[in-house]
């Protein structure tokens, strides 16, 4: 039986494809619309920032490839923050999804799946992020355990230097 820290570097992997073809999406959408070659109509169009599909396509490669790009690539390679970047780049892109349809007014069926794979990588981050943080809590807990750290410490007593009187700066137990 395996446990959860057995399965971790799996996990991280498989968060780091999705991750990664999401990333792969999010700049293919970029480059359609910066190209123009992906139309969405000239009513949509002047419901974009500028009228301008270059600009949108411009926005979604920094706010959602980029971030998803380092997130794959950081949770592939074993990044210690690849579970912060997660969130992050599932927090872009559900807030992009948000925007995107505040803005254009319109409905397509990638917006409910793409909302939905940004909250599955913000939550696999989130997820990632609260065992590291409770396996850091139990080996500091497990460590001062193993010290009498609980014991009282009281300071040395005063003693009299030249006709002042001064603390020692050590402790007894």
């Amino acid at each position: 039986m395996c446990s959860q820290h057995d399965r971790a570097p799996q996990r991280r992997r498989l968060l780091g494809v999705a991750e990664g073809l999401i990333a792969v999406g999010g700049i293919a959408g970029s480059v359609g619309l910066a190209a123009n070659s992906l139309d969405l109509g000239a009513e949509i169009n002047g419901r974009l920032p500028f009228d301008s599909p270059v600009f949108a396509g411009g926005a979604l490669f920094v706010i959602v490839g980029v971030p998803m790009t380092v997130a794959a690539r950081a949770a592939w390679l074993g990044h210690e923050r690849h579970a912060d970047l997660a969130m992050g780049a599932g927090a872009l892109l559900t807030g992009w999804i948000v925007v995107e349809v505040a803005v254009i007014r319109s409905f397509s069926w990638l917006q409910p799946v793409f909302f939905a794979a940004g909250l599955a990588v913000f939550y696999a981050g989130y997820r990632t992020w609260c065992l590291k943080r409770d396996a850091r809590a139990e080996r500091v807990a497990s460590a001062t355990r193993s010290h009498a750290l609980d014991a009282p410490c009281t300071p040395t007593p005063t003693r009299s230097i030249g006709g002042t009187e001064e603390r020692s700066g050590s402790l007894e137990r």
